[in-house]
């Protein structure tokens, strides 16, 4: 249904007030998309472009204007969420990005003086997050895996083309694969989070943020050990599946979690943010 469309009706059925709420939001939505287009190609000219969520700031690499642009969109519609995020990180915490992308949480959470374990198994975003690293002198832990319940390999299934909301696949900041349990486009390694913990090839979190595309119950049963440890005070996780909320929320109280509730955000999806209460 056309813009038009979808106005008359809201018309007819609301009434002018709703109707001019309606226009109005369209506009502003309008007005953020053309400056997105204008910074992400100012920026891809410049090569960078840097990003901040109240005091907090972090410089990317703009290879190119759709990149750029997945970047801008994921800041603008994930500001709740990452200000959230950063209002709960400390000195000295560790933050695990689990399904970090290009490293938008990443990078910002390092500059709050966080250390950052970040997971992410799509290639052209890893090679991106490296580089968003290095800009500005992070010394992260990239593990370039899908966090799941079983360590081997698991399917990673990618949407092709290109949008308003994300750069085509093969391209950073690529936001639509998902794991799957058929063999997808490709096959990506997956690990339990418990086990390199254990192994000793990342330390235990106390900050976790999760974006795995509808596959957060395997990345959190993967993780379960450290997530049920006490000194993991915060949890973030986005719900990709509306009808999994109440069984996620159930499952971080199982976990230990004194609080697990969803997090008021301007974006479509579900976010869970489960915490403990410091005695």
């Amino acid at each position: 249904m056309s813009v038009i469309s979808d106005g008359v009706a809201l018309l007819r059925e609301e009434g002018p007030s709703e109707f001019l709420g309606g226009v109005g939001r369209h506009l502003r939505w309008c007005a953020g998309q053309y400056s997105i287009w204008v910074r992400s190609r100012l920026a891809a000219a410049r090569g960078r472009t840097t990003l901040s969520v109240g005091d907090a700031s972090a410089a990317f690499v703009a290879a190119d204007a759709d990149s750029v642009a997945a970047t801008l969109r994921r800041h603008r519609s994930e500001r709740a969420q990452l200000a959230a995020v950063l209002a709960d990180l400390e000195p000295g915490d560790v933050f695990y990005d689990v399904g970090a992308n290009t490293g938008l949480y990443a990078c910002l959470a390092a500059s709050r003086g966080s250390r950052v374990v970040a997971f992410e198994p799509y290639p052209p975003n890893v090679a991106e997050l490296r580089r968003n690293a290095a800009r500005n002198g992070i010394d992260a832990s990239i593990h370039e895996v899908a966090l799941s319940d079983e360590s081997g390999t698991v399917g990673f299934e990618t949407e092709d083309g290109t949008n308003l909301n994300d750069p085509g696949a093969d391209s950073p900041g690529f936001g639509r694969g998902r794991i799957t349990a058929d063999r997808g486009d490709l096959e990506v390694p997956a690990v339990r989070g418990d086990t390199l913990i254990d192994e000793g090839a990342a330390p235990p979190p106390t900050v976790v943020k999760i974006d795995v595309e509808g596959a957060e119950s395997s990345a959190i049963d993967g993780l379960a050990g450290a997530l049920s440890n006490d000194r993991c005070r915060v949890v973030y996780c986005e719900v990709h599946e509306p009808s999994e909320l109440p069984a996620l929320l159930e499952r971080f109280r199982d976990l230990g979690f004194d609080v697990a509730e969803r997090l008021e955000t301007d974006k479509d999806e579900l976010v869970v943010r489960a915490s403990r209460n410091r005695d």
